[in-house]
């Protein structure tokens, strides 16, 4: 268990919070490339109401909502003269929230020059577009070898649902590796049928970006082992390496993803994810490459989702919940904790060591900020900056040579 008032702190994510305040000082995703046409996009991120747009420019732009003038939305303006202009009374901005234009003034005034409207810098990477929301200078885009590496190809995508719930709730479950096989339990449906077999050993480590578990369990054939690892990222992102299924070790080697957990506010969740897929294995034949094992959602689910209409649990016709899908089974073991755990009840067992470390290292990051440090995983030197590669996700292997921390080379 942890005192209310450290939930408090871990859990609250708007303007000024501790923990909306470390957000802040990393770039985070809020849409996907190739959607951000001529059209512009709502966006809610973090407890502050914007709009998200691209230029005539090609540039992405993200400003606060309502208009400096008298708080029209723009969200119905028009991307025109270099920027986005107010269909209330013309003011216009541009991707910096300077404004360029107001129809209404006198051509000599000078108003226009000191109106500095919400703007916050926005970049694209890897299919993604992210934008950083805190104070100063940002710090340098997120070098993951998923996003920037030419030996893999891409979609970014999101595949799930909104979830309403506090985000600490969903990045928590990634570090939870018991849960996998009880919750997961049922190999009819699973994407990796080992999943059932409880763990017989769970390491959790530190790494330079988070933290991971490492779980070995029975392998497929008798005197294997099975070992899977699942990196937390800073600042919420739920991290696979390459690796083949331990069902079907002949199919091609799956490139790796990378999970947003992006706080809309206190009680809202929604995720971006880049896969990748290694170029070698692009083919019809190796479309399993590129899946993930087939865990994604219905695209139906999610378009309601996104509309503010949330997954539901349906039940069958003798009233038991259908849960015939990983990704629903851990929706409603998140969503039903509540909008907002509350962790001063709770009573954590030698299991739950991932979710401390968790804890703990969020606190850090809160406090990294507090006194004005970067938290971990912010990078700001290009001369230290490389490329985060991920270790293998699966292995299986019969020693423990076989099954050490291992990288793929595409």
């Amino acid at each position: 268990m942890i005192p209310v008032a450290q939930n408090e702190m871990l859990t609250r994510v708007g303007p000024g919070t501790p923990a909306g305040e470390m957000f802040r000082r990393y770039w985070l995703p809020v849409g996907i490339s190739g959607e951000l046409r001529a059209a512009t996009q709502k966006v809610r991120m973090l407890g502050e109401d914007l709009v998200l747009f691209r230029d005539e420019f090609g540039r992405p732009g993200l400003l606060a909502r309502d208009c400096s003038h008298r708080s029209t939305s723009l969200e119905y303006g028009r991307i025109e003269g270099g920027g986005i202009r107010c269909p209330y009374h013309g003011w216009l901005y541009d991707i910096r929230g300077d404004c360029l234009d107001m129809p209404g003034e006198p051509k000599d005034s000078k108003f226009k020059d000191r109106v500095k409207h919400t703007a916050y810098p926005c970049r694209e990477i890897g299919g993604l577009v992210f934008a950083y929301m805190g104070l100063g200078e940002p710090p340098l885009l997120p070098t993951f070898e998923i996003l920037v590496s030419d030996s893999f190809t891409r979609r970014a995508s999101m595949d799930w649902p909104v979830h309403p719930c506090n985000w600490l709730q969903l990045v928590e479950n990634d570090q939870d590796p018991v849960h996998a096989s009880v919750l997961h339990n049922d190999s009819s449906f699973s994407q990796n049928s080992l999943f059932p077999t409880m763990a017989t050993r769970i390491d959790f480590e530190e790494t330079e970006a988070g933290v991971m578990y490492t779980a070995y369990r029975p392998g497929p054939e008798p005197g294997t082992t099975y070992v899977r690892r699942v990196n937390s990222l800073m600042p919420g992102i739920l991290a696979f390496g390459p690796g083949r299924s331990p069902d079907h070790h002949d199919d091609p080697e799956f490139g790796g993803s990378l999970r947003w957990r992006v706080p809309v506010d206190d009680t809202t969740t929604k995720m971006f994810s880049v896969y990748a897929t290694p170029r070698k294995y692009q083919s019809d034949r190796t479309a399993k490459a590129s899946d993930m094992g087939g865990i994604f959602v219905k695209r139906d689910i999610i378009n309601e989702s996104l509309a503010g209409k949330y997954w539901i649990a349906e039940r069958n016709a003798d009233g038991k919940f259908i849960l015939d899908e990983t990704w629903k089974q851990d929706y409603v073991a998140i969503v039903s904790q509540g909008a907002i755990t509350d962790r001063s009840r709770e009573k954590l067992g030698t299991s739950d060591r991932g979710i401390v470390q968790l804890r703990k290292m969020y606190m850090e990051a809160i406090k990294a900020v507090q006194e004005g440090r970067d938290p971990k995983g912010v990078m700001r030197d290009p001369a230290k900056a490389s490329m985060v590669r991920l270790p293998r996700t699966n292995q299986v292997g019969r020693t423990e040579d076989e099954l050490v921390v291992s990288y793929a080379q595409f």
